[in-house]
Protein backbone atom coordinates (compact mmCIF):
# COMPACT_ATOMS: atom_id res chain seq x y z
CA UNK A 1 0.00 0.00 0.00
CA UNK A 2 2.86 2.37 0.83
CA UNK A 3 4.58 1.67 -2.48
CA UNK A 4 1.36 2.21 -4.41
CA UNK A 5 0.65 5.48 -2.58
CA UNK A 6 4.15 6.89 -3.13
CA UNK A 7 4.11 5.85 -6.81
CA UNK A 8 0.75 7.55 -7.42
CA UNK A 9 1.51 10.70 -5.44
CA UNK A 10 4.92 11.18 -7.04
CA UNK A 11 3.50 10.52 -10.53
CA UNK A 12 0.76 13.08 -9.92
CA UNK A 13 3.33 15.53 -8.57
CA UNK A 14 5.48 15.16 -11.69
CA UNK A 15 2.47 15.80 -13.93
CA UNK A 16 1.52 18.88 -11.89
CA UNK A 17 5.18 20.07 -11.80
CA UNK A 18 5.31 19.91 -8.00
CA UNK A 19 8.77 19.75 -6.43
CA UNK A 20 9.71 16.25 -5.20
CA UNK A 21 10.71 17.78 -1.87
CA UNK A 22 7.23 19.27 -1.47
CA UNK A 23 5.73 15.90 -2.33
CA UNK A 24 7.83 14.30 0.40
CA UNK A 25 6.74 16.90 2.94
CA UNK A 26 3.11 16.42 1.95
CA UNK A 27 3.29 12.63 2.24
CA UNK A 28 4.95 13.02 5.64
CA UNK A 29 2.23 15.41 6.81
CA UNK A 30 -0.49 13.01 5.63
CA UNK A 31 1.00 10.33 7.87
CA UNK A 32 -0.30 12.34 10.85
CA UNK A 33 -3.93 12.37 9.69
CA UNK A 34 -4.96 9.23 11.67
CA UNK A 35 -3.56 10.70 14.89
CA UNK A 36 -5.31 13.99 14.17
CA UNK A 37 -8.66 12.28 13.61
CA UNK A 38 -8.37 10.27 16.84
CA UNK A 39 -7.46 13.43 18.77
CA UNK A 40 -10.39 15.39 17.31
CA UNK A 41 -12.87 12.60 18.02
CA UNK A 42 -11.56 12.18 21.58
CA UNK A 43 -12.01 15.91 22.26
CA UNK A 44 -15.60 15.86 21.00
CA UNK A 45 -16.45 12.80 23.08
CA UNK A 46 -14.97 14.31 26.25
CA UNK A 47 -11.98 11.95 26.39
CA UNK A 48 -9.16 14.30 25.39
CA UNK A 49 -6.68 12.26 27.45
CA UNK A 50 -7.01 9.46 24.89
CA UNK A 51 -6.05 11.82 22.07
CA UNK A 52 -3.08 13.20 23.97
CA UNK A 53 -1.88 9.75 25.01
CA UNK A 54 -2.22 8.40 21.49
CA UNK A 55 -0.38 11.42 20.06
CA UNK A 56 2.51 11.16 22.49
CA UNK A 57 2.75 7.37 22.14
CA UNK A 58 2.64 7.45 18.34
CA UNK A 59 5.36 10.09 18.16
CA UNK A 60 7.63 8.29 20.60
CA UNK A 61 7.17 5.08 18.61
CA UNK A 62 7.90 6.89 15.33
CA UNK A 63 11.07 8.50 16.66
CA UNK A 64 12.50 5.29 18.10
CA UNK A 65 11.44 3.11 15.17
CA UNK A 66 12.95 5.42 12.54
CA UNK A 67 16.13 6.18 14.47
CA UNK A 68 16.51 2.56 15.57
CA UNK A 69 16.00 1.11 12.10
CA UNK A 70 18.37 3.64 10.54
CA UNK A 71 21.07 3.03 13.15
CA UNK A 72 20.64 -0.75 12.86
CA UNK A 73 21.26 -0.79 9.11
CA UNK A 74 23.97 1.90 8.95
CA UNK A 75 27.41 0.44 8.32
CA UNK A 76 29.10 2.37 11.15
CA UNK A 77 26.08 3.60 13.05
CA UNK A 78 25.02 7.22 13.21
CA UNK A 79 27.52 9.36 15.02
CA UNK A 80 26.91 12.88 13.76
CA UNK A 81 24.64 14.50 11.25
CA UNK A 82 25.79 16.70 8.41
CA UNK A 83 24.32 20.02 7.42
CA UNK A 84 21.93 22.29 9.26
CA UNK A 85 18.84 20.06 8.95
CA UNK A 86 19.77 17.65 11.73
CA UNK A 87 20.56 20.49 14.16
CA UNK A 88 17.37 22.38 13.28
CA UNK A 89 15.21 19.29 13.74
CA UNK A 90 16.93 18.38 17.01
CA UNK A 91 16.30 21.84 18.45
CA UNK A 92 12.74 21.90 17.09
CA UNK A 93 11.97 18.52 18.66
CA UNK A 94 13.49 19.53 22.02
CA UNK A 95 11.64 22.87 22.01
CA UNK A 96 8.35 21.26 21.02
CA UNK A 97 8.70 18.65 23.76
CA UNK A 98 9.32 21.33 26.39
CA UNK A 99 6.45 23.48 25.10
CA UNK A 100 4.04 20.54 25.03
CA UNK A 101 5.07 19.42 28.52
CA UNK A 102 4.60 22.93 29.86
CA UNK A 103 1.19 23.32 28.24
CA UNK A 104 -0.06 19.96 29.50
CA UNK A 105 1.44 20.51 32.96
CA UNK A 106 -0.22 23.88 33.40
CA UNK A 107 -3.49 23.00 31.67
CA UNK A 108 -2.99 25.85 29.20
CA UNK A 109 -3.83 23.92 26.04
CA UNK A 110 -6.62 26.24 24.86
CA UNK A 111 -8.06 26.97 21.39
CA UNK A 112 -5.89 30.11 20.86
CA UNK A 113 -2.81 28.14 21.89
CA UNK A 114 -3.87 25.40 19.47
CA UNK A 115 -4.06 27.93 16.62
CA UNK A 116 -0.59 29.15 17.59
CA UNK A 117 0.70 25.58 17.55
CA UNK A 118 -0.73 25.05 14.05
CA UNK A 119 1.02 28.25 12.94
CA UNK A 120 4.28 26.99 14.47
CA UNK A 121 3.83 23.68 12.60
CA UNK A 122 3.43 25.56 9.30
CA UNK A 123 6.50 27.68 10.07
CA UNK A 124 8.44 24.53 10.95
CA UNK A 125 7.51 22.85 7.65
CA UNK A 126 8.53 25.94 5.68
CA UNK A 127 11.85 26.31 7.49
CA UNK A 128 12.53 22.57 7.26
CA UNK A 129 11.85 22.67 3.52
CA UNK A 130 14.33 25.51 2.97
CA UNK A 131 17.03 24.12 5.25
CA UNK A 132 16.89 20.60 3.82
CA UNK A 133 16.88 21.91 0.25
CA UNK A 134 20.01 23.94 1.06
CA UNK A 135 21.63 20.95 2.81
CA UNK A 136 20.95 18.68 -0.17
CA UNK A 137 22.60 21.18 -2.49
CA UNK A 138 25.58 21.73 -0.17
CA UNK A 139 26.11 17.99 0.39
CA UNK A 140 25.69 17.18 -3.30
CA UNK A 141 22.65 14.98 -2.74
CA UNK A 142 19.69 15.01 -5.11
CA UNK A 143 16.54 15.49 -2.97
CA UNK A 144 14.54 13.57 -5.60
CA UNK A 145 16.42 10.39 -4.68
CA UNK A 146 14.82 10.42 -1.23
CA UNK A 147 11.27 10.98 -2.47
CA UNK A 148 10.93 8.66 -5.44
CA UNK A 149 13.62 6.81 -7.35
CA UNK A 150 13.00 4.99 -10.61
CA UNK A 151 16.62 4.35 -11.46
CA UNK A 152 15.88 5.46 -15.02
CA UNK A 153 13.60 7.86 -16.88
CA UNK A 154 10.92 5.29 -17.75
CA UNK A 155 7.93 6.09 -15.56
CA UNK A 156 5.73 3.35 -17.03
CA UNK A 157 7.62 0.37 -15.67
CA UNK A 158 6.70 -1.79 -12.70
CA UNK A 159 8.74 -1.34 -9.53
CA UNK A 160 10.53 -4.44 -8.40
CA UNK A 161 11.58 -2.92 -5.08
CA UNK A 162 9.33 -1.78 -2.30
CA UNK A 163 9.65 1.77 -0.97
CA UNK A 164 11.09 0.35 2.24
CA UNK A 165 13.79 -1.50 0.32
CA UNK A 166 14.60 1.68 -1.63
CA UNK A 167 14.93 3.67 1.59
CA UNK A 168 17.14 1.02 3.20
CA UNK A 169 19.33 0.87 0.07
CA UNK A 170 19.62 4.67 0.08
CA UNK A 171 20.56 4.65 3.77
CA UNK A 172 23.18 1.97 3.23
CA UNK A 173 24.82 3.96 0.47
CA UNK A 174 25.16 7.15 2.58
Amino acid sequence: AGDLSVDNVSGLGEKLKISPLMIGLGVGALASVPELLVAIKSVFTGASDIGIGQLVGANIAHVFLILGATAAIAKKGITKGKGLGWKFNTYAMAGTTLLFGGLIGTGALTPPVGVGMCALAAAYLGANFLINKRDAKKLGVDPKAFVHSHGDDDHDHHHDQSVTAQIFNSALSI
